[in-house]
């Protein structure tokens, strides 16, 4: 008999990061796909995705947890979740997602570096 593995962290809160980061990539792409960059269209695509931000970076924390923790069953659904997000053949998914959950840990990181910085100079 197989035995199933037990997810202790569940992953919406690194499916709520990949929707938000992809909604920030789509916006950028929105943004820079005529060449000029102008204030309405940061406005009109940044001020909803900054308010959205908050909610998103409250469980901010609790991202590597379900990425550390990942079963085969959940590396499926969050592939899943990405290709229906993106509209995207699973193929694709897979890498995309991969990306979006890296360029959100990079952002972590940078966060951390910067606070970081910012005691010592403190």
């Amino acid at each position: 008999m197989e035995m199933q593995e037990k997810e202790a962290y569940g992953i919406e809160n690194t499916k709520k990061i990949v929707a938000f980061v992809g909604d920030l990539a789509d916006a950028t792409a929105e943004i820079l796909a005529d060449g000029k960059v102008t204030r309405g269209e940061v406005l009109l695509k940044g001020v909803p995705l900054a308010l959205r931000s908050l909610s998103v970076f409250t469980t901010i924390q609790d991202v590597p947890k379900e990425l550390n923790d990942l079963s085969d069953a959940e590396r499926v659904e969050l592939r899943k979740a990405v290709a229906e997000y993106f509209n995207l053949p699973n193929e694709n998914a897979e890498k995309i997602g991969e990306q979006t959950i890296f360029v959100f840990l990079q952002i972590v990181g940078l966060g951390k570096l910067i606070a970081e910085a910012r005691k010592k100079t403190v």
